[in-house]
């Protein structure tokens, strides 16, 4: 499904907790390819290598929302 059909699905609801602007983001943000993103797999690869460990979860979005908003 593409981003516009999922924005278009919450739109026929009567009330949105999102306005368009911020559900846009959020397709584009949850459509974005990561792995085929040499920039940030290369600062994925350099986080990974100083910590020594994978990260979580939690951190591997903070990370993927900060690169976003960066973007």
């Amino acid at each position: 499904m593409t981003v516009a059909a999922e924005t278009e699905k919450y739109l026929e609801q009567p009330t949105l907790p999102f306005s368009s602007t911020q559900l846009a983001a959020f397709h584009r943000f949850h459509a974005y390819k990561w792995d085929d993103d040499d920039q940030f797999q290369a600062g994925l690869r350099t986080i990974t290598e100083t910590q020594g460990g994978t990260p979580s979860f939690s951190e591997l979005i903070k990370m993927r929302q900060y690169y976003f908003s960066t973007r």
